[in-house]
C-alpha cells in the first residue's frame, strides 16, 4: 500500500471522528422543552458555533482525503 493511500484513508477516518464530535457538540448546545404549554428554546450560541466550525472542518478534511486519494502522482 502506498503512503498516499494510507494518508488519504487516515484523513477520511479523521473526518468521521471530527464530524461526529461536531454533531455531538451541536446537539448538546440546543434544547427545546415545553412547560405549561409554552415552548422554551434554550441554546448556547458559542457551542453551536463551535459545532458548525467542527462540521465545516470535517468537510474540508474529507475533501482533502478524497483529493489525495484521486490525485495522480508519479508512480
Amino acid at each position: 500500500m502506498k503512503t498516499k493511500s494510507i494518508i488519504s484513508i487516515l484523513l477520511i477516518v479523521a473526518c468521521l471522528f471530527i464530524g461526529l464530535a461536531g454533531y455531538g457538540k451541536l446537539s448538546d448546545s440546543t434544547a427545546n422543552f415545553e412547560l405549561f404549554g409554552l415552548d422554551i428554546d434554550a441554546s448556547n450560541k458559542g457551542g453551536q458555533q463551535q459545532g458548525y466550525i467542527m462540521l465545516g472542518f470535517a468537510a474540508i478534511v474529507f475533501g482533502a482525503g478524497v483529493f489525495t486519494l484521486n490525485k495522480k502522482g508519479k508512480p
